[in-house]
């Protein structure tokens, strides 16, 4: 069986994708570089919310305290849409 992706699910992941990026570009200590990592060695930016503060202690820049940081990123509200 084959699925499609309409284009407003389309748009929404997009949206979630530019979140998540947005939330990733704020933490305090994580630079270009270190996000350029962690999107290499994770994926998609949602993906590096999901992780483990160890699997992200893992990715080449990325220590403790900037796991934890990030982590704390995860579920930050922009306000109403």
């Amino acid at each position: 069986m084959m699925y499609s992706i309409t284009r407003s699910q389309k748009s929404s992941m997009e949206k979630n994708q530019l979140t998540d990026l947005i939330n990733l570009q704020n933490v305090r200590g994580i630079g270009p570089r270190k996000i350029r990592n962690l999107v290499s060695a994770l994926g998609h930016p949602s993906n590096i919310f999901q992780q483990s503060r160890e699997m992200l202690c893992s990715v080449e820049g990325v220590d403790l305290k900037s796991a934890e940081k990030i982590l704390s990123y995860a579920d930050f509200d922009y306000g109403p849409q």
